[in-house]
Formats: C-alpha cells, structure tokens, sequence
C-alpha cells in the first residue's frame, strides 16, 4: 500500500522534495500518492480517512485531528525588481493600496488568514485581480499586471530576477504549516518514518 497524504501546494515546492529526498536516501522505496489541495479540502480527506496525514495550515484543524508544527514563515510582498517600491526595504499593508493587487481566491486558507489579519487593525484588500493558483499570482507579476502577497514559503526554489519580496508590516503576518493526524489512529510504520522526516527537514 502507498503512502497517502493531502497536502496544501505550497509545502510541495520544498518541503515535500525534501522529506522524500531524504526518505529514499534512507533506503525506503514505498510509492507515495499526493493530493495538494486547499486547507479545506486537506482537513476533510484526512477526517474522511482517504489519506493517512495531511500538511495544513494552522487554524484548519478540528476535535478530530491532531496538529503538529512544521515550520512558521511570513508573509511578503511579491512584486517586479523595476517596480519604485521596490526601492523600500520593507512596506506597510497601506504602502501598496495604489497598487494593482493580485489576490488569491477568497475560500484558501492564506486568503482567510490575510483577511483576518488585516481586519483586526481595520484594514482590508482592495483586489484587482483574483486567482485560484499561486502560479497564476506569481505569473502575472512577472507581466507587470500587478503585486501579490505569498508565504514566503511559495517563493521557495524561484529563479527569477524579473520578481523580488519585500517583508510586509502594520501588521505582519504570518501563518503556521504542520502535519494533521487522526486523533489515537496509530501510523504505519513507513508512514510514521515519513511524517517524522518532515519535522526533521522544517527544524
């Protein structure tokens, strides 16, 4: 049987290559299935028990599930090395309210956590733009249409000299990425070796 796991797709740019570099490195040949889907959707497969454990955020979890810390990283603004902000080596949320914004969808848990975030200093998005895909936000960057806001996370392994990030304050913001289990639901064992060797690449 594979290894089964739902994971939200940012941690599937480093984390996940990385644990599964070092899990094969270890000697384990297990075949592994990878279902990157929304926060919502990894809370719900892992609950349902179509998957074994999932990667989530923090804030998606439930009675049901036990969540373990990743790693922690905030979140910045992504946008073009010729753009004149990008002058300033950090900005405030208000800096960028010129600017053409590039959200990602409304039901993702990085847009819920945004928007919670801000709302509790009375802030808010004014989008230009909507997108389902951090791809597509970063895409449009490149083109000039206009600025996004990723986990810093999502720019990991990005080879582009067309696109920088500048660290966002007043407030800064940030997310928590861990593992969810089914609460007293014991792994098998190539699983548990897996899980364990994700917490070891995130330390």
């Amino acid at each position: 049987m594979p290894i089964t796991f739902a994971t939200v797709p940012t941690a599937t740019l480093k984390i996940v290559p990385d644990a599964i570099s070092e899990f094969r490195a270890r000697g384990q040949s297990e075949r592994i299935r990878i279902s990157d889907l929304s926060t919502n959707e990894v809370l719900t497969t892992v609950e349902e028990g179509e998957v074994e454990f999932g990667i989530t955020i923090i804030g998606a979890n439930s009675p049901d599930l036990d969540f373990k810390d990743l790693r922690t990283d905030e979140f910045v603004l992504v946008l073009r090395a010729d753009d004149p902000i990008a002058e300033k080596s950090e900005l405030a949320w208000n800096d960028i309210d010129s600017e053409r914004f590039i959200a990602v969808w409304q039901g993702s848990g990085n847009r819920m956590l945004i928007d919670s975030s801000l709302a509790r200093t009375k802030q808010s998005m004014d989008w230009a733009f909507e997108v389902r895909h951090l791809s597509s936000a970063l895409a449009l960057v490149e083109a000039g249409v206009g600025v996004t806001v990723l986990p810093e996370s999502a720019l990991a392994g990005a080879d582009n000299s067309k696109i920088v990030t500048r660290p966002l304050v007043d407030p800064v913001v940030s997310r928590t990425m861990g593992t969810i289990t089914r609460s007293g639901e014991k792994l098998k064992p190539a699983t548990a070796l897996f899980v364990e060797i994700l917490h070891e690449v995130c330390a």
